[in-house]
């Protein structure tokens, strides 16, 4: 993706590839689709909290998203679950959220183990 495309046209570039509609996005990213919409058709860039948890949302590089420089594929910092979006997760608790984090961990932890013997 070339560099002067607007951030409109990379987050429809994203949506379309992730395969998801404008209405999935607005919720992930705790706005109505209505903001979302006006997101869009401003011509210019949201916040950065809105923008980084569109990039992760829709797993995508966030530096391509926003500046689109560099590939549109994200590398390891992607959201890694495809049920639960970034707002969802905002909204439990720290230490539920360590907890969980653990759990995640130690499974992986486990899983990786046992495919290595």
């Amino acid at each position: 993706m070339e560099k002067d495309t607007t951030f409109s046209q990379r987050l429809d570039l994203a949506i379309a590839h992730a395969r998801r509609r404008p209405k999935d996005v607005a919720d992930a990213i705790g706005v109505t689709v209505a903001a979302f919409r006006g997101l869009r058709s401003t011509g210019g860039l949201p916040r950065a909290e809105h923008a980084m948890r569109m990039a992760l949302y829709l797993r995508v590089n966030p530096r391509w998203l926003i500046l689109g420089e560099g590939d549109m594929a994200a590398g390891a910092s992607a959201w890694p679950f495809e049920s639960i979006t970034p707002a969802q997760w905002e909204s439990i608790p720290p230490d539920s959220r360590a907890l969980l984090q653990d759990v995640i961990r130690l499974y992986a932890e486990r899983h990786f183990a046992r495919r290595v013997k």
